[in-house]
């Protein structure tokens, strides 16, 4: 059934808003169908779990006595260590450089923990480090991007209301005023949830959830032998992202620490709010039941 449209004059249409990460709806009438699905080849679909490599390599030479034990701490060889680490990708790690003294601070008293540790007692050693872990990077640690995020799937929706607003003149040779405001409202979600690093790539909005509303107003008029209603629906697509995110650190036993780790997001985009319409005419000008609006889905083109 091709949806009909019927006089502005009946209808107001308004948004509400509220924030959430999850769909919430308005009341129990609403439904949610899935219109069409699309799955795209790329490398990110074949992402792996988290991946720890470690390089074994020291911070610099001397660190470290025949032992293992912390020998020498200086913070002069931390710091050249560093640098010639950053400066391989001198623009990425620009911050860090910046702030090369302070990070030299940092881990040179992480090293003076151990150092302690060490010598009071031996089992001590693997549990002090300069730490670092994927979502809880260090931040003078190195963190980029190994695979830009990509868009991996996408999904098109369909939520509408399954009751509607009415107002029925289906029996009556008198056209009628309407007394008050009939409203139908439903929710839905706009924006992207997930790992913030993928949406400060896509410069998106965080989720956020938005009502919308189709009314029948106060004061409209309805003409002899006709039942008029309207309800709300909204189109959208979710896409699901996922990027590979590397790290390195440095472990005060082990040496250099690389990590890859999958980031991943939903992304509520080309949302589109609508309003659905039913009307029918009593043409044979005697009482009988007026037809129901349709509960099922309206009628779009996608």
């Amino acid at each position: 059934m091709k949806i009909k449209k019927i006089l502005p004059i009946i209808c107001m249409f308004s948004f509400l808003f509220a924030f959430t990460t999850n769909f919430v709806y308005a009341n129990s009438e609403s439904n949610t169908i899935l219109l069409g699905e699309k799955h795209l080849e790329n490398e990110n679909l074949k992402m792996k779990e988290s991946v720890k490599k470690i390089t074994g390599e020291p911070l610099y030479n001397g660190l470290y006595d025949d032992n293992g034990n912390i020998a020498i701490i200086d913070k002069n060889l931390i710091k050249k260590a560093l640098l010639k680490e950053y400066n391989l990708s001198s623009q990425e790690n620009q911050y860090l450089i910046n702030n090369i003294d302070i990070i030299v601070d940092e881990m040179a008293t992480q090293f003076e923990s151990l150092k302690v540790a060490q010598k009071n007692n031996k089992s001590l050693v693997n549990n002090i480090e300069v730490k670092g872990a994927p979502g809880d990077i260090p931040w003078y640690a190195k963190q980029s991007w190994v695979k830009e995020p990509e868009k991996v799937s996408e999904t098109h929706h369909l939520t509408y209301c399954t009751g509607w607003a009415v107002q029925n003149n289906y029996n009556s040779a008198q056209a009628i005023t309407v007394s008050y405001t009939k409203t139908k409202t439903i929710s839905y979600t706009i924006g992207f949830e997930g790992s913030n690093l993928i949406k400060g790539f896509l410069s998106a909005s965080a989720s956020s959830t938005t009502s919308y509303s189709s009314s029948i107003s106060q004061g409209a008029t309805i003409d002899a032998w006709t039942i008029w209603a309207t309800r709300p629906y909204v189109t959208y697509y979710k896409e699901k992202w996922e990027g590979r995110r590397g790290a390195k650190y440095y472990h005060a036993t082990l040496g250099w620490i690389e990590e890859v780790w999958t980031e991943s997001g939903i992304y509520y985009t080309h949302v589109n709010p609508s309003d659905d319409y039913f009307s029918a005419y009593n043409d044979s000008g005697k009482p009988k039941t007026a037809p129901a609006p349709p509960t099922g889905p309206p009628d779009v083109e996608y």
